[in-house]
C-alpha cells in the first residue's frame, strides 16, 4: 500500500480543455523538474461531463503520471457538487482547490 500523499491538487472543470491541458502541464512540468514531487503530490481532477475532450486530454497525462486520478460525472451537478467530488476522491494530507484555468 503506498503512504497517504501530502498535498492534493484538486481541480474542478466543465469544458475548458484548453485551459485544462495548458494547467496539468504546468504541474507536470514541475513534476519533470523534480522526480520527487511525483511521490507526495497527487491532482485529482472531477470533470462534470464535459463534451470538449477533456477526457482524452487528461488520459494523456494518466498514462504518463500515476499521480493523477480523474472522475468524469455522468451530467453536470453543478460547481459546488463538482469541487466537492473533487475534494471527497482526494487523499492527501492537505487539499488545494485550483481552477482548471490557473497554472502553477
Amino acid at each position: 500500500m503506498s503512504e497517504q500523499k501530502l498535498l492534493s491538487i484538486c481541480i474542478p472543470t466543465f469544458n475548458r480543455v484548453d485551459f485544462l491541458r495548458y494547467n496539468l502541464k504546468s504541474i507536470t512540468d514541475q513534476f519533470e523538474a523534480e522526480p520527487a514531487l511525483k511521490d507526495i503530490v497527487e491532482i485529482v481532477i472531477s470533470d462534470n461531463a464535459s463534451a470538449d475532450g477533456t477526457k482524452e486530454i487528461v488520459a494523456s497525462f494518466v498514462e504518463k503520471y500515476s499521480n493523477i486520478t480523474y472522475h468524469r460525472n455522468e451530467t453536470n451537478i453543478g460547481f459546488d457538487r463538482n469541487l466537492n467530488n473533487a475534494i471527497k476522491l482526494a487523499g492527501g494530507k492537505y487539499c488545494f482547490s485550483l481552477g482548471d484555468d490557473d497554472a502553477l
